[in-house]
């Protein structure tokens, strides 16, 4: 396919050069060989090359010999020219079948088409392709700008994946609008890639996403997920919780406009829909920071009676993780303006976040601006950080050029986050840095209580990662999600977009172990604490309670005391994950060669 698109590209150049150079040639030789003859005599003969023919004469100057060959060249370059124009696009979807170690996306949306680029721009020998329903409108013409080939027809389509690939290729992503399609996508394939795989060791790494969590929870229940001879590796993710890990990813609650660990965090959400609740729901999980303080939570919405019933019913132990408080209230009401947070100056030593996460990009901005003004007037700009919803770099995100890596002139700043160009890129897509060091997590504590004597299954979580349950999974995760934090507070270049912006991956390309174990060793005893706050708020989360014996069908663990209430043993355990940071970074190192 490449060598199609580089004879069409080339032979657009090579066919009028020549052509003119045999003209130009044509006309010189037929002058210098026949000086009576007029203009248009000279100009039949050269036009006459490019069929094969002399002119009628016999004797023939360098020129037109030259020119005799170069025409019909410049002809038959035409020929295969207009081919390819017409059949060109039959002849690539042909051919696309025969492709392989390719990457196929599904659903031509601008986080689609931000990761193709990325692919492109990361591994740029390897083919790409989209599937789309054929509505994307002005991004399918991006698309075909870029050279990016794209099939129309349905994700779960069996002959479109044929001719797609996908039984050979490496990478496919589902990223179209609807859940179930991208659920019947992935079983489709699936069902296809495991009756084409002979053994042969070929691997397709497929991801998808999924926004609804119940539904969410029950595909990972698939077989997909359970047969593990299938050479099908496949990753699940939701927008909401994207977008909620990359906000507190990109924008640290815990650091403060002067780079320090602040004393005291309050995260305002504002709009409890979807994205709010993902947003929470990151803070609670991962917010545990060195000042060993409970993240205070403030959420605001219009109605929040059956939001708030659902979020405490799912998350039972919030009121032991957090201080929390739920406002119903208007925007664009009295109300709203007299809120303690916006118009009274903030407590001293407190870290100030609002996260905006309403309906549409105007509304959240228009919500912005008015927060905005309120907090100046209050005197609270300067400890404060005002981030709203956007849909992506082309609406209001565009039209004011601020972009999500950028602080505006504004006080305190506007940001957009949640764009769909920094959803779906190779990092949080396809980079495998969290799902590796999440399965090695597990890895090293299944091995450790082994070694120790435990039968495997004696409790819930002493299992293999295969058989891990998803909910146990997620606790791994949730584990490294928290790397991040720990970072922060050892070394504040972590967070320098200079440095390493909070990426993960280019901190470890930049920090080698033995730097990164001294600035380790000053703070292993405040990070074991902070390891332990987290793992407990995370079982009170999933409704867990403390009980002398530890019982996991009823939820009841011993370890939910005090941290130093704890045995030493199990103390050593939070130690063990602080010291298995190095270990964590050196995956990602690995990652990057």
């Amino acid at each position: 396919m490449k060598l199609l698109r580089f004879l069409n590209d080339s032979i657009w150049i090579v066919v009028p050069l020549l052509s003119a150079m045999a003209l130009g040639l044509g006309l010189h030789g037929s002058a210098a060989d026949d000086p009576q003859g007029s203009t248009w005599d000279h100009l039949y003969r050269a036009i006459a090359l490019f069929v094969i023919e002399d002119g009628g004469q016999a004797n023939m100057t360098w020129s037109l010999n030259v020119a005799r060959f170069m025409a019909p060249l410049a002809l038959a370059l035409a020929a295969i020219l207009a081919f390819l124009n017409i059949f060109g696009a039959r002849l690539e979807r042909f051919l696309l079948r025969f492709q392989s170690d390719h990457v196929v996306l599904c659903g031509l949306g601008a986080g689609a088409l931000q990761l193709a680029r990325d692919f492109k721009q990361r591994q740029p020998g390897r083919g790409l392709l989209i599937i789309d329903n054929g509505q994307a409108g002005d991004l399918l013409a991006e698309a075909e700008a870029e050279r990016i080939p794209v099939l129309h027809g349905s994700a779960h389509g069996t002959e479109l994946l044929k001719t797609a690939g996908v039984p050979r290729a490496r990478h496919m992503v589902l990223l179209c609008d609807e859940d179930d399609d991208n659920i019947q996508g992935a079983a489709e394939v699936y069902r296809i890639h495991k009756a084409s795989w002979q053994g042969t060791g070929s691997t397709l790494e497929l991801a998808l996403r999924i926004h609804d969590d119940a539904l969410r929870a029950r595909f990972m229940e698939h077989k997909i997920f359970l047969d593990q001879e299938d050479a099908v590796e496949v990753k699940v993710f939701s927008t909401p919780e994207t977008i909620a890990r990359l906000l507190l990813q990109q924008h640290p609650l815990e650091i403060t406009p002067a780079g320090k660990q602040a004393e005291r965090i309050h995260l305002v959400v504002i709009g409890f829909g979807g994205l709010g609740q993902a947003v929470a729901r990151e803070a609670l999980f991962a917010g545990h920071y060195a000042n060993l303080r409970k993240l205070k939570l403030t959420v605001i919405d219009r109605d929040l009676r059956d939001a708030e019933e659902r979020f405490r019913y799912r998350h039972p132990g919030l009121d032991k993780v957090a201080e929390t408080e739920f406002i119903t209230c208007e925007v664009n009401s009295a109300s709203f303006d007299r809120l303690k947070f916006l118009a009274q100056p903030s407590p001293a030593g407190e870290k100030l976040t609002i996260a905006i996460c309403l309906g549409g990009d105007v509304l959240n901005f228009s919500t912005a601006l008015k927060a905005s003004s309120l907090l100046r007037a209050a005197g609270s700009s300067d400890h404060a950080k005002l981030l709203f919803k956007a849909r992506d770099n082309r609406g209001v995100a565009q039209l004011l050029k601020i972009h999500a890596d950028a602080v505006s002139a504004q006080l305190p700043p506007l940001l957009p986050f949640g764009m769909a160009e920094d959803e779906c890129n190779y990092q949080n897509v396809i980079a495998p840095g969290r799902e590796e060091i999440a399965r090695t997590m597990h890895t090293k504590y299944f091995d450790n209580f082994i070694s120790r004597g435990k039968k495997a299954g004696a409790w819930a979580s002493l299992v293999p990662w295969p058989e891990l349950p998803a909910h146990l999974q997620d606790s791994n995760r949730w584990q490294y999600e928290h790397l991040s934090v720990k970072i922060r507070l050892v070394d504040p270049r972590f967070a320098d977009p200079g440095f390493a912006g909070n990426d993960l991956a280019q901190y470890a390309a930049k920090v080698s172990s033995m730097e990164f174990q001294e600035m380790v060793a000053p703070h292993k005893s405040t990070m074991s604490r902070m390891e332990h706050e987290r793992w407990s708020a995370e079982k009170w989360l999933t409704g867990w309670e403390y009980a002398a014996k530890r019982d996991d069908n009823n939820k009841l663990h011993p370890d939910l005391v005090p941290y130093d209430e704890l045995a030493k043993d199990i103390q050593q355990l939070d130690a063990n994950t602080v010291e298995n940071m190095t270990d964590w970074l050196d995956i990602l190192r690995g990652q990057n060669h």
